[in-house]
């Protein structure tokens, strides 16, 4: 049906709104002086023609032009040192806002890379006073970075001093965390501000708290990596006293395993004996049975690390060797071999032995009137069973005796169970069991057709086994064997 002709026609209305829309465009562009292709900037690029560098300046600020922001850099890298001035003279009248612009970040974090000293200087000026501004803005953060990583010392001494301003607020922020972790690396050359003084001073009592911050986390950890130990061991000390809280953290545990791997003896022997314990509790944690397991990993590690250095001293002489037995164990906590450590009024050695020792007679103690002990709520547990795995895997065999010997009394909970009977399986596979779906016992009791009580789980991961049968092997998969 046909349109009248005082009727409505929606391809006259759509000409009419897209020829509207075209102008509003042209006349947007020339109330800002810009040419029509406004984004041509790559036909400059290459040519040693002038450019009205404060028009594209302009461009940033108004229209956030990344072209523009792109066009200004490449300029900077390649135009002779008469050019750079003419665009850093341009930058310089409206740093402060580019600074905080979204392109206009990159543009002068260009300029601290090749601008003069003097250009440097006067950009660091424009930043005077503005230091917690730019440090808690998403990009005013970068500049601030660059800036601490190419101005004098003086200068860095400066906004560093105003960091001191705010330390509390800015030190758990989501941007500003970035700058005192830059702020931590700087080695300095002349006389330092005391940094660790004013920041210990204004945290004090608060570091546990920091250390379980998403931001905070990192933070601290920067401290351990960058800092002298006489400034980062007020931090240790208050992480030390709360380690199980730290622990269960989602950002403190890494905190925590950060000491375990890199701290010193001391420093380990300690969290090792605040995370012995309370062993059962923080196995079934989420994240603090990431640092149970990186306890006995540790402890497995420095062990090894101290085979050398004793194989070297038994090999140096019998004085040298007369002298080291005398003093083994001064030698070994100051050199970071495995320290000592007093557990629940029990002196244990840090090494993989003496640690796995201590844990497994914590997690198979078991409760009054409960005959199931801890070591069973572990391997079913969701989180629990990667540490009965890692100890099946990695322990010695007489620790792997003693925790597949009780696993075996609870196979029955453990097969049931959606996280134990994978630990189950590894108790079954290693120990030759019947149950095995491979090796030389010959059990392919693979796909749906097992019966008895354990016939559903028969076709689905360790359960049945891995066999490649149609369910007619004879290894029991799908049917409930004795054992």
């Amino acid at each position: 049906m046909g349109h009248s002709a005082t009727g409505y026609d929606p391809n006259f209305i759509n000409q009419q709104y897209t020829h509207s829309s075209q102008q509003q465009q042209q006349q947007q562009q020339q109330h800002q002086g810009l040419p029509p292709h406004r984004n041509n900037y790559r036909r400059h690029s290459d040519k040693p023609v002038h450019l009205d560098y404060q028009m594209c300046v302009d461009r940033i600020l108004q229209a956030t032009d990344q072209q523009a922001s792109i066009h200004l850099q490449q300029k900077l890298k390649t135009s002779p040192p008469e050019q750079k001035i003419q665009i850093i003279d341009a930058i310089l009248g409206q740093a402060f806002p580019l600074m905080s612009n979204r392109f206009g970040n990159f543009l002068i974090q260009r300029c601290f890379e090749f601008g003069s000293p003097q250009q440097i200087d006067a950009l660091a000026q424009a930043m005077r006073g503005n230091i917690l501004t730019l440090a808690c803005d998403p990009f005013g953060c970068h500049v601030v970075q660059k800036a601490l990583d190419n101005v004098e010392e003086d200068c860095k001494a400066r906004i560093v001093t105003e960091m001191f301003r705010r330390i509390r607020e800015t030190i758990v922020h989501r941007y500003a965390c970035h700058v005192w972790q830059k702020v931590f690396e700087i080695r300095w050359t002349d006389a330092p501000p005391a940094v660790m003084t004013y920041v210990n001073n204004a945290v004090s009592g608060r570091w546990a708290s920091v250390a379980v911050d998403e931001t905070g986390s990192l933070v601290v950890q920067n401290i351990f990596e960058n800092c002298a130990e006489h400034d980062k061991r007020p931090v240790l000390n208050e992480i030390l006293q709360s380690v199980t809280t730290i622990a269960k953290g989602q950002w403190g545990n890494w905190v925590i395993q950060h000491i375990l791997e890199h701290g010193a003896p001391a420093d380990r022997a300690t969290v090792t004996q605040k995370i012995l314990e309370d062993a059962v509790n923080l196995s079934l944690d989420q994240y603090a049975s990431k640092v149970v397991e990186k306890t006995l990993r540790m402890a497995a590690m420095h062990s090894s690390s101290a085979l050398p250095s004793s194989a070297a001293a038994s090999a140096s002489g019998a004085d040298k060797s007369a002298n080291n037995s005398s003093n083994g164990d001064d030698n070994e906590t100051n050199a970071g071999g495995p320290p000592s450590v007093t557990v629940n009024g029990t002196t244990i050695r840090l090494t993989q032995e003496e640690v796995l020792n201590q844990y497994i007679h914590i997690v198979c103690d078991g409760v009054q009137d409960r005959p199931r002990i801890p070591l069973i709520d572990i391997a079913a547990d969701q989180y629990g069973n990667y540490i009965v795995q890692y100890i099946l895997t990695n322990a010695g065999p007489q620790h792997r005796e003693t925790c597949a010997a009780l696993i075996k009394r609870h196979m029955v909970s453990l097969r049931g169970s959606k996280y134990g009977q994978k630990v189950a399986f590894m108790v079954e596979r290693w120990r030759g069991s019947p149950f095995s779906g491979s090796g030389s016992n010959g059990g392919n009791g693979g796909g749906s057709q097992g019966s008895g009580s354990y016939g559903s789980k028969s076709g689905s991961g360790p359960d049945g086994g891995n066999g490649s049968g149609g369910g007619s092997g004879g290894g029991g998969g799908g049917r409930r064997q004795r054992w």
